[in-house]
């Protein structure tokens, strides 16, 4: 049997996962108790970059969780870009921006599946702000899931797409 494996350091600053990072600094960004941690991806051209690790024996699906504040054009944090070293391209577009649907002013967790980990290996994951000079707070990750893929998820986002 599969498992999910979840690692969120928002309130302790301690992933409780061991991976290594590149132009990634832990940030504690909220005071208070017990406050608030970040991985945190400053606003330039430069990647950063986080080891992940699938201990899973096959191909997993990795979510990246990190803030957002909004609505527009209240927003502080800038878009970024994603990549999987095992999967070349484009990358995934991440949003600093909080759905539409929140009326008033929110600074709210959001979790985006970013692309798929090969299994029983370590994969670089790039995380690359987007320069924006009205953006000044960086990207900030607080978590990583890594799920399975199954069937039945498979079969739910094929009717999604269909």
């Amino acid at each position: 049997q599969q498992k999910d494996s979840c690692h969120n350091w928002l309130e302790t600053g301690s992933s409780g996962m061991p991976f290594e990072t590149t132009g990634l600094v832990m940030n504690k960004f909220s005071e208070g108790d017990p406050g608030k941690h970040a991985l945190e991806v400053k606003n330039n051209t430069d990647a950063a970059t986080i080891q992940v690790y699938n201990s899973e024996p096959t191909e997993s699906r990795l979510y990246l969780t990190h803030m957002v504040a909004g609505p527009a054009p209240q927003h502080k944090y800038p878009e970024s870009i994603v990549n999987i070293s095992s999967s070349p391209g484009e990358g995934i577009k991440m949003t600093g921006t909080a759905e539409s649907r929140f009326e008033y002013s929110v600074h709210v967790l959001t979790t985006d599946f970013v692309g798929l980990l090969p299994g029983n290996q370590t994969t670089e994951v790039s995380i690359r702000a987007i320069p924006d000079p009205d953006k000044s707070d960086p990207v900030r990750v607080v978590g990583v899931i890594i799920t399975p893929q199954t069937d039945v998820m498979l079969q739910s986002v094929s009717n999604i797409e269909d």
